[in-house]
């Protein structure tokens, strides 16, 4: 059996719809351009990349591509038993599981991406450590809450935590890390504290917005970011879609609570991989591929 997953930010790359246009999937692109006012196809393969970077547009085109790749691969893969998003990766999880419609995944990742670029207009970023353990990154959380809010964001894999905060916490954390031994500290190029305390407006918005979408349960388990349960009623997808903006991803457990649900693989839809680089050490024989 297969868990489906689904790449967040750092998946936009040009040239990235290159398989879908002459596929039948291309009317999904074709659907996402008419909602969203620009050309989604255009912006995919030929930038600018000014605008491929931009929140506000990378999060719906992602959003378009990954869905639109799920729609041309999943029947060769059969029925996964359980789905899996990185981030924005779980709004693409959410409708591939049946939740809503693709015109209103379209939608949501837009308006995802608005709010989280307003929430914290300057003076946030977020920073990866790798070769610390989590009680490591924790101690060098505390100590540069002295400049500022700094949290763990993303828990990627072992020996690979995300944080996020305001800039002059981050400044002084990446130097810690690396007094602590870290093997790599990497500043990361995002436009604010994404999935810490200080997205606390845009959750709230989000809240309203995710009230006017008509839900559905999941046609299989959508194993939640903020907490790794498996979410199984529509109002669960709904309030985990929510919670995931302030909370970190922890992406560590889930992909060993796919495990549990009986995955033996991870299947990422996408066409350059990005959560399987940092998901190949969690659990120890599980296969993973590129749909």
């Amino acid at each position: 059996m297969y868990a489906a997953v689904f790449p967040g930010q750092g998946a936009q790359k040009l040239g990235m719809a290159a398989t879908l246009l002459q596929s039948p999937a291309v009317s999904l692109l074709q659907e996402a351009s008419g909602i969203l006012g620009y050309d989604v196809t255009a912006l995919a393969q030929t930038g600018p990349e000014e605008r491929l970077q931009d929140t506000q547009y990378s999060q719906p085109l992602i959003f378009a591509v990954t869905y639109a790749l799920w729609s041309l691969r999943q029947d060769s893969h059969g029925h996964p038993c359980c789905f899996l998003g990185h981030s924005l990766g779980e709004v693409t999880a959410a409708a591939a599981a049946g939740c809503f419609s693709f015109g209103d995944g379209v939608k949501l990742a837009q308006r995802r991406g608005q709010l989280m670029s307003e929430a914290y207009p300057e003076g946030g970023g977020m920073l990866a450590i790798l070769g610390l353990d989590a009680e490591q990154v924790e101690a060098v959380c505390e100590t540069s809450r002295e400049f500022g809010w700094v949290q763990a964001a993303n828990f990627n894999g072992p020996g690979q935590i995300v944080l996020s905060g305001q800039l002059t916490a981050l400044k002084q954390a990446e130097q810690l890390a690396q007094d602590a031994g870290a093997r790599r500290v990497v500043p990361l190029q995002v436009s604010g504290p994404f999935h810490s305390v200080l997205m606390g407006p845009a959750a709230a918005e989000l809240r309203s917005y995710l009230d006017e979408l008509k839900f559905a349960a999941p046609q299989a388990p959508l194993i939640a970011n903020a907490t790794a349960v498996p979410l199984t009623t529509a109002e669960q997808v709904k309030d985990e879609l929510v919670a995931q903006l302030t909370s970190p991803v922890r992406w560590t457990e889930a992909v060993a609570a796919a495990h549990a649900l009986g995955a033996d693989t991870l299947v990422e839809f996408g066409n350059h991989p990005v959560v399987s680089s940092f998901s190949k050490r969690i659990v120890k024989g599980l296969k993973i591929s590129l749909a």
